[in-house]
């Protein structure tokens, strides 16, 4: 509800929008030329975003999967498919956060098996999640190892919460059933992660603007921030896309 409120008094419509979405777990192609419910060409690469935790579904919706899909189209045209995970009206179930977090696993494999249905190779496929979202991308990126036995190429975490690392990198297994991991985090009094201490995962560090501000309003917190930071190093040349297929990935006997 804070955040609903926020969005008048220094909101990102670029992050968060007001209006109610009361999507339960959509997969929504939002590639170059392609219709909602196009399937993909799963020779090229996939780039695949979902937000995070929303208290207020009907108050307003995440839009960054949006502005993720923008900058993509802009730079790379149709040679990526850019797909976005929608459950913005299934995202508060109980008032248990343990509750809430393994209901974003089980959405992390309806997603699974919708990627899948879609036409979408694993090895071709970057996830990036949000908060809670990353719950969602751990949890599908395990389910189509085990689904099909070749690992995802790049999992992107942004500010995962730090009581919730031991689900993403340790129950789903988040470090082992990836090519490539990427934690994210933001320090401070309104960023909520952490360093994750797994072999392989490659942990960023990036301080928020407006810690104590965002400590108050939470479109302006170190949590959010991390989404920027992220959006805007995607439109720099330094950031480059994952590559179909990564040679010497792990196998599913290795998870």
């Amino acid at each position: 509800m804070m955040v609903a409120l926020s969005l008048g008094c220094g909101g990102d419509r670029e992050l968060i929008a007001p209006g109610g979405d009361d999507a339960r777990g959509e997969l929504v192609n939002l590639s170059l030329c392609a219709g909602p419910c196009d399937p993909v060409d799963g020779c090229k690469p996939t780039v695949v975003i979902t937000h995070g935790f929303n208290p207020c579904p009907r108050c307003f919706h995440f839009t960054f999967p949006q502005t993720y899909a923008a900058i993509i189209r802009c730079r790379w045209g149709s040679n990526v498919n850019v797909l976005f995970w929608n459950w913005n009206g299934d995202t508060f179930v109980s008032l248990r956060p343990k509750v809430n977090a393994q209901h974003a696993a089980d959405q992390g494999r309806c997603l699974a098996a919708a990627l899948l249905a879609r036409g979408v190779k694993p090895q071709c496929t970057q996830l990036i999640g949000h908060s809670v979202g990353c719950i969602v991308m751990a949890s599908a990126a395990q389910s189509l190892l085990y689904r099909t036995g070749e690992p995802v190429a790049k999992l992107t975490l942004l500010d995962p919460l730090e009581t919730q690392h031991e689900l993403v990198f340790e129950q789903l297994a988040a470090y082992r059933t990836v090519f490539q991991v990427e934690n994210i985090w933001a320090p401070g009094i309104s960023g909520y992660g952490a360093e994750a201490p797994y072999p392989g995962v490659l942990n960023i560090r990036v301080p928020g603007a407006t810690p104590i501000r965002g400590a108050i309003n939470p479109a302006l917190s170190n949590h959010l921030h991390v989404v920027r930071w992220h959006l805007d190093w995607m439109r720099t040349a330094e950031f480059a896309l994952i590559e179909c297929c990564p040679e010497n990935a792990p196998s599913e006997s290795s998870v």
